[in-house]
């Protein structure tokens, strides 16, 4: 998180916070007369993680390999041939969408818009 001190001028606040991504705006933050308090966050969630290696996940044959390196309707095929628990070993390059862009998408999704895979 970020604490960006913004002009003391009558028509803004002191103090801003400034987050960047959907994790820091679930962090707790409060600002007293005593000081600046945020909440500890996680910084090793790869803890949770079960214990493996390079070589178990590569000798597991229940992995599909999917290179991205090809049209979206011909990854869209072989996607669809799999349950949604299926274990993926993407390569090649993938885009991601930023929060509003995956709230449009839900949003049109509820309205029962289609979703294009274009």
């Amino acid at each position: 998180m970020r604490v960006v001190r913004l002009p003391r001028h009558g028509a803004s606040c002191p103090v801003a916070i400034a987050v960047s991504c959907s994790a820091d705006r679930q962090a707790v933050a409060k600002i007293t007369a005593e000081g600046v308090f945020l909440e500890q966050l996680e910084t090793d969630p790869a803890r949770f993680l079960p214990e493996t290696t390079d070589e178990q996940l590569e000798s597991d044959g229940n992995v599909v390999r999917i290179d991205l390196n090809q049209p979206m309707d011909s990854i869209l095929a072989e996607l669809t041939k799999y349950p949604v628990k299926t274990r993926l070993s993407l390569s090649g390059p993938l885009v991601v969408a930023r929060d509003i862009a995956h709230a449009k998408i839900k949003e049109r999704l509820d309205a029962g818009s289609p979703c294009r895979s274009t």
